[in-house]
C-alpha cells in the first residue's frame, strides 16, 4: 500500500488489505479499480468475448462448478 493511502486512511484500512496494491485500468468506454498483490497482462489474438470468457473461468472456475 502506498504511503499516500496509509496517510489518507490510517485507521480505516483493514489489516488484510495491507499487502495489496491499488490498480486502476481506464479505457475509452469503461474502467475498473482493483486491489491485488500483483498484476499480469496477457495479449490475446482472440475476440473480446473469448478473452472475457477465459478471464471469468480463471476467476470463478468452470461454469459447471458454480
Amino acid at each position: 500500500m502506498t504511503r499516500t493511502a496509509r496517510h489518507a486512511f490510517p485507521d480505516r484500512t483493514p489489516p488484510h488489505y495491507a499487502a495489496l496494491r491499488h490498480y486502476f485500468i481506464g479505457c475509452h468506454d469503461a474502467s475498473g479499480e482493483y486491489l491485488a498483490r500483483d498484476m499480469k497482462i496477457e495479449v490475446t489474438t482472440g475476440s473480446y468475448g473469448e478473452a472475457a470468457r477465459e478471464a471469468l473461468q480463471r476467476a470463478a472456475g468452470p461454469a459447471n462448478e458454480w
